[in-house]
């Protein structure tokens, strides 16, 4: 059987995780077949991923190498120069470029429907050192939880009251609790957010990884429309995640495709999903809203404009132990 493929990466965090996520395969094909998967990432070169360490500064360290940091761990995992891309005879994955404009249009492969039980996702590895360090953070309390503090779009930022205010309820209900602070490199967090000694910030404490493993191993996730709830739906974990609208997507795209049905496994699958809370938007509360013969009026959906309209209260609702 054929075990290399190719596939294109691209956009944001949250966009290539969202991707891979699709391939429900990739896991158990891996396992079962010796899986190699060559990868680019949208239009950069190898050459741009040479001496990752000139980029000291988080905010404008290239996606590219953001991604490789993530994926030169996973052993199936052979990034590539467009080149050698190109000129692979692999079959190229499905991706939000080669898929169909018309329905003549070839159907690019999906690496999905090979194995009864598949899921989402693969393991991103750690070395020794570096699980030791996410053991013993998870071993701090018996009760952990991770907060993805902001995304990087303005409306997804959460504000420092609101944080502080919802920090107090679960420390309080929760005597037990640490709470583990994450998001980009280089986030300045406000010092009123760590009133407590049980309030730990991890930004530039932990790698990219580690912060993945970490957001996979905790009891609990809270997190804006960031990458980290498609990590975190990799192992079905519980989470909160506060939604928002995009200005360049209808609001019934956003769920389907940002947020996906969870019956169907190549779907993002955080909504109709026990395991997930969906704050600040509207769905339907029955059926596949996607489904062909399912009949819906634009007014069964609606997302806010700002996660700043949930409230702390709202949040803290949602979360069981």
């Amino acid at each position: 059987m054929n075990n290399k493929f190719k596939i294109r990466l691209h956009s944001g965090l949250g966009d290539v995780f969202r991707l891979l996520s699709e391939h429900t395969s990739i896991d158990l094909f891996y396992q079962t077949h010796g899986l190699v998967l060559y990868w680019v990432y949208d239009q950069y070169d190898l050459k741009d991923y040479i001496n990752p360490e000139q980029y000291t500064d988080g905010e404008t360290r290239p996606m590219c190498v953001i991604v490789h940091d993530i994926f030169s761990k996973v052993p199936f995992m052979k990034l590539v120069s467009q080149d050698e891309f190109n000129a692979l005879e692999a079959t190229e994955l499905d991706n939000w470029y080669n898929r169909p404009r018309i329905e003549t249009d070839p159907q690019p492969f999906k690496l999905q429907g090979m194995f009864p039980n598949e899921q989402q996702g693969f393991q991103i590895p750690l070395l020794a050192e570096e699980d030791l360090e996410i053991n013993n953070l998870i071993n701090l309390s018996e009760k952990t939880i991770c907060v993805h503090v902001s995304g990087r779009d303005k409306i997804k930022n959460y504000s420092v009251d609101s944080h502080v205010k919802l920090f107090q309820m679960l420390l309080e209900t929760y005597p037990d609790l640490t709470i583990f602070l994450i998001d980009r490199p280089g986030k300045i967090i406000d010092p009123r957010m760590l009133f407590d000694t049980r309030i730990v910030n991890l930004i530039d404490k932990v790698s990219r990884v580690q912060e993945i493993n970490l957001i996979q191993r905790v009891d609990y996730l809270i997190c804006p429309d960031s990458y980290s709830k498609y990590v975190r739906r990799w192992v079905n974990g519980k989470q909160t995640i506060m939604a928002c609208h995009y200005s360049y997507l209808s609001d019934s795209s956003t769920l389907n495709e940002v947020f996906g049905h969870y019956k169907y496994k190549w779907r993002p699958g955080l909504i109709y999903n026990p395991a997930v809370t969906v704050l600040g938007a509207k769905y339907p509360p029955e059926g596949d809203p996607w489904s062909p013969i399912y009949s819906f009026k634009s007014d069964d959906y609606k997302i806010i404009e700002n996660i700043n309209e949930i409230t702390p209260e709202e949040i803290f609702n949602t979360i069981t132990y």
